[in-house]
């Protein structure tokens, strides 16, 4: 029986595929590297924990920016704050409406939008005061006779709709896939030792409530599994994803220049999956149970919102 290879350590090993991605051949001018970050509870920050090193798939120059807009109905008085150009100004509006004042807020209103809006002052508050009714009855017994009047009349209250922002569409994502062929048994257990390293590190450790590690314990047939014996969890890894162009590192922008890639901040890794079949089909190399081909898919969101802030330092 042959002997069974000892797990590398994935705190502390550097592994990179294929074998010879940083050779001076030319064959790989560029890959991506995944340095682990390990949680650390009585430590204000992670600590390095080995890296995975391959060759750049095209999804890993891929990337997308997104804000969130919504609607709102501003309603006639809401239209006309929304008109106030002096920040000064509004901060009178703002204190009336605080101190549930009609008299004060519509003074302050009336100042802050100058001459000749005294009228529509006046009316957007009878169309509010009127909306408020409506919103009332729409909502109770007289709901779809309010609806039926609207329709016979032919008219409905303005709602005054406006484009609100709501701020940052979400964490980026970034997703690779890496299709992996071993040319020779070492490369084999290094592309075994990868998709360890990273299952390893996108899931928690468990811990009980003074922060020892949870054991098993018990007969085989009635050990008890680790999760039902702990009280907490610890958190996954994180990962630093760095780009190599031409085996140079994406760099931070100069005044001069901008990057023409873009770099991401800390990321967690969301998703893992495997295939270890080739076309479809189980292969495996002869005498072992070493799969001809293993597909890796790898999902990571980051951790930091993008801002005008991160956009200069090249993200």
């Amino acid at each position: 029986m042959p002997a069974v290879e000892p797990v590398p350590n994935p705190n502390s090993t550097n592994f990179k595929y294929p074998s010879n991605l940083d050779s001076a051949d030319g064959e790989y001018r560029h890959y991506i590297q995944f340095q682990a970050q390990k949680h650390r509870t009585a430590a204000g920050s992670p600590a390095p924990a080995g890296s995975v090193s391959l060759y750049m798939p095209g999804e890993a120059l891929k990337t997308s920016y997104g804000q969130t807009f919504g609607d709102a109905d501003l309603g006639a008085l809401g239209n006309l704050v929304n008109q106030i150009e002096d920040p000064a100004k509004g901060a009178g509006v703002l204190a009336g409406i605080k101190a549930g004042s009609i008299k004060k807020t519509k003074a302050a209103l009336s100042s802050a939008l100058g001459d000749g809006f005294q009228d529509r002052v006046a009316t957007a508050f009878m169309e509010s005061t009127v909306k408020e009714a409506k919103d009332k009855l729409s909502g109770g017994m007289f709901a779809g006779a309010t609806t039926a009047l609207q329709n016979v009349i032919g008219k409905i209250v303005n709602p005054h709709k406006a484009v609100v922002y709501s701020g940052p569409g979400g964490f980026r994502t970034f997703s690779y896939t890496f299709v992996m062929t071993p040319e020779n048994p070492a490369e084999a257990k290094t592309i075994a030792d990868i998709v360890y390293f990273f299952k390893y590190h996108m899931h928690p450790g468990v811990d009980t409530v003074d922060g020892t590690p949870a054991v098993t314990g018990g007969p085989p047939n009635k050990q008890t599994q680790a999760t039902q014996g702990s009280s907490t969890f610890t958190y996954p890894s994180e990962f630093l994803i760095r780009l190599f162009p031409n085996k140079q590192r994406v760099s931070d922008p100069t005044g001069s220049s901008k990057p023409p890639l873009f770099k991401i901040d800390k990321c967690y890794l969301e998703n893992l999956t495997t295939d270890f079949s080739t076309s479809g089909q189980p292969a495996f190399f002869q005498n072992s149970g070493t799969p001809v081909t293993t597909t890796l898919g790898l999902t990571f969101k980051e951790t930091v919102l993008v801002t005008r802030n991160t956009i200069a330092k090249g993200y």
